[in-house]
């Protein structure tokens, strides 16, 4: 017995020894994969208010997310007088984690805000609300618990077409811990059964909160969470492609999904269609309700706005579809119908990109052209979307 104590001791002692080299060589090298999230009753999951921490896996920054849970600096409740607030909703696009904050979208449209004439007099405050995997309806649900605080005068939704569709449909996102709209007879009804989903109400208790902090000082244990998520992404991205009918096509883009680009081929994606334009919808319409602006901007998937004719074609060739723009029209089509203020950003950010021969999405460390947008993707999306801003305020 003492002697397997002490063989059993040995073990311990090199695995301690082994977990202490392993702590220490990640943060040589500078590898950090902070716990930024937590379980939220409003939209299923939101940024950790105070979480911090080096942000590696796609481009290079270190994060901090605000007191009150924003991926941004601080914000008065109070609109200081005299000012132009507008407060963006969006996903992973606007939460923007994989460059300085400074160089996000939503930051080069204050800047840009600056040099407009509607706004001669007045401080321009861009409020951040964005949170990576977010769909229309948890940003819906965010434009009513937590925007409305602030007072802004103007709300944009930043609308990726990659995935956004899919995370309003149960049954096409398979992500049982967000909450969902139905439709019933033209109405919205809150879906929100993950409240009582065990894997929520485990993120919601103390032995989830004890474990969250026990990471985010740990770099080898945000090794082996980072590990964990991938394979789970992983496989849950080959369950929904082999969901997928043959001629579908199958995922070419991580997190991505290409029957965007095809009218709806089954009821599931019809449906998916008719509660996200319902979701949009009635955002625009809780806002001018309250005599603010509104303005709906849809992204760029990386496959849209590739500046290499024969890469974006042979994409296009794989998949079957002649125009990547289709989603994209479609909102268009809709926004018009319904009066609603509307900004499409692809077909001019693959101008752009054309014209300078530049991935605008795509990081050195992640791979090029793909992903997130990069400097490039936001400066120019940041800069447009200013422009529609500037023609739709009032004349000072």
């Amino acid at each position: 017995m003492k002697k397997l104590a002490g063989n059993l001791l040995l073990v311990i002692g090199a695995v301690m020894v082994a977990a202490l080299l392993a702590e220490g060589l990640l943060r040589l090298i500078g590898y950090s994969s902070p716990v930024l999230y937590r379980a939220d009753p409003c939209c299923g999951a939101s940024l950790r208010p105070g979480a911090e921490g080096l942000w590696s896996s796609e481009g290079r920054d270190y994060v901090v997310i605000n007191s009150r849970g924003l991926r941004d600096r601080e914000h008065s409740l109070r609109k200081p007088a005299g000012s132009l607030r507008i407060a963006v909703l969006g996903d992973s696009y606007t939460e923007a984690l994989q460059l300085p904050m400074e160089q996000a979208w939503w930051s080069v449209l204050g800047r840009e805000l600056e040099r407009c004439n509607a706004t001669a007099g007045r401080r321009v405050e861009v409020i951040n609300f964005g949170v990576s995997g977010y769909g229309t309806a948890q940003e819906l649900l965010t434009l009513r618990h937590k925007v409305w605080a602030y007072d802004p005068d103007m709300v944009i939704l930043g609308f990726l077409t990659g995935n956004d569709i899919r995370n309003n449909l149960r049954e096409l996102e398979r992500d049982p811990m967000r909450p969902y709209f139905l439709l019933d007879e033209g109405q919205l009804q809150l879906d929100d059964r993950f409240l009582s989903d065990p894997g929520y109400q485990f993120r919601r208790s103390a032995r989830y909160r004890l474990l969250a902090g026990l990471i985010s000082h740990s770099r080898l244990l945000q090794l082996l969470n980072s590990v964990r998520q991938q394979m789970k992404a992983r496989a849950l991205q080959q369950q929904m492609a082999g969901a997928a009918a043959p001629e579908d096509g199958a995922l070419l883009e991580v997190g991505l999904d290409n029957l965007v680009y095809f009218p709806p081929r089954s009821e599931a994606w019809e449906k998916a269609w008719t509660v996200t334009e319902a979701l949009i919808q009635a955002m625009a319409r809780e806002v001018q309700a309250q005599a603010r602006q509104f303005l709906l901007v849809s992204l760029s998937n990386g496959a849209q706005v590739i500046p290499f004719d024969a890469q974006r074609e042979a994409f296009s060739e794989k998949i079957g579809v002649d125009d990547l723009f289709y989603p994209d029209q479609r909102l268009a089509h809709m926004a018009e119908e319904k009066g609603i203020p509307y900004l499409m950003l692809a077909p001019r950010l693959l101008d752009w990109a054309k014209a300078n021969d530049t991935c605008v999405h795509g990081f050195e460390n992640a791979g090029l052209c793909g992903g997130h947008w990069n400097r490039h993707g936001h400066q120019v999306a940041g800069e447009l979307i200013a422009g529609k801003v500037c023609d739709m305020l009032p004349a000072q």
